[in-house]
């Protein structure tokens, strides 16, 4: 999401005017011509322009994508983009016969407002019914954090009651809608300044929503790889009180990172800052210990597999991503 920038000069026009020229792609691009008006808006400092409010409704946008030799995980990822692009429709065709369509079905349904309306043998094709404009990005970010509180919080549980997993698994699915649905809004405002006006948004608000976003998702990414690995695993009960005890520390730290975001808390995104650190190295060390009882054998009761240690490198992601978050509320005016 790189904004653009260019260089235009400043001309005298008469004894009290001055005039500057526009990009011949952006009047293309707004269908702007010779005689029409212009809006112009100031804003800390910026002045924007735009080619007026659209009063009609706007030519929809589709994007076709074809099927023919592509495995589903190439589909995937050309509808999530033709998605994040902002297709009002994305149309998926084969030419003889659509062999993923019960795939690809689940592909859309997955994605927020996209409605199948029509398939076919060779075709599916499935329009977005979701006004940007009636969406607030700040609503869809709460619900993104509320939910991934909530896998945290059936984590930590999941180290006694494995049956959880399958909770999280269906609220991680949740979590990717609100994220590409909300991706899909922070470019649309980026590619239309009177939206982003309108919402009273700017294009460093927007990019630090964007950062916290993808932080947000892989952090719900790693609650599930987490509760995945605890139900192969057999803890006794001395490990998993220190699973549980960095695993509390670490929600800790989430919802503190978090009330700083929501609240632009500078000093709260500093102490969760400083306190990062101190969590990567205990998981290090407490690795480390379990590395070194089993090894040495004198703890039978010691666990040291694949997915233990896969555990540790999600707690440390965790703290990673966290920290992240932490630094954006610092870097925020």
């Amino acid at each position: 999401m790189i904004v653009k920038m260019e260089t235009r000069k400043l001309i005298r026009f008469g004894t009290s005017s001055f005039v500057v020229s526009l990009p011949k792609q952006w009047l293309e691009e707004h269908k702007v011509k010779q005689g029409d008006a212009l809006f112009f808006a100031r804003e800390d400092g910026r002045l924007i322009i735009t080619s007026g409010k659209q009063d009609g409704k706007r030519e929809e946008e589709t994007i076709l994508i074809h099927a023919d030799g592509r495995s589903i995980e190439e589909l995937r990822t050309r509808i999530v983009a033709a998605y994040l692009n902002n297709a009002d429709i994305i149309e998926i065709r084969a030419q003889d016969r659509l062999h993923l369509a019960r795939e690809i079905k689940e592909l859309l349904r997955n994605l927020s407002g996209m409605e199948i309306l029509e398939q076919t043998s060779r075709k599916i094709a499935a329009k977005n019914i979701i006004d940007e404009k009636e969406v607030a990005i700040d609503v869809l970010m709460r619900r993104m954090d509320n939910i991934t509180r909530s896998m945290i919080e059936d984590g930590i549980e999941s180290i006694q009651d494995k049956s959880l997993y399958e909770h999280i698994k269906h609220r991680d699915l949740d979590v990717n809608r609100l994220y590409y649905l909300t991706a899909r809004m922070i470019r649309h405002m980026l590619k239309n300044p009177d939206v982003m006006h309108e919402a009273k948004a700017t294009p460093w608000g927007l990019y630090s929503h964007f950062l916290v976003l993808r932080m947000i998702e892989k952090i719900a990414d790693n609650q599930k790889r987490i509760a995945r690995s605890l139900t192969v695993i057999h803890i006794p009960k001395a490990s998993a009180e220190v699973l549980e005890s960095l695993y509390k520390r670490l929600s800790e730290e989430y919802l503190e990172v978090m009330k700083a975001y929501h609240n632009h808390d500078k000093e709260i995104g500093l102490s969760v800052t400083l306190k990062n650190k101190d969590i990567v190295r205990e998981c290090n060390e407490c690795l480390d210990r379990f590395a070194d009882a089993h090894a040495s054998g004198k703890d039978p009761g010691s666990i040291l597999t694949p997915d233990v240690v896969r555990i540790f490198e999600n707690f440390k992601a965790m703290a990673t991503w966290i920290n992240h978050i932490a630094m954006n509320v610092l870097s925020i005016d």
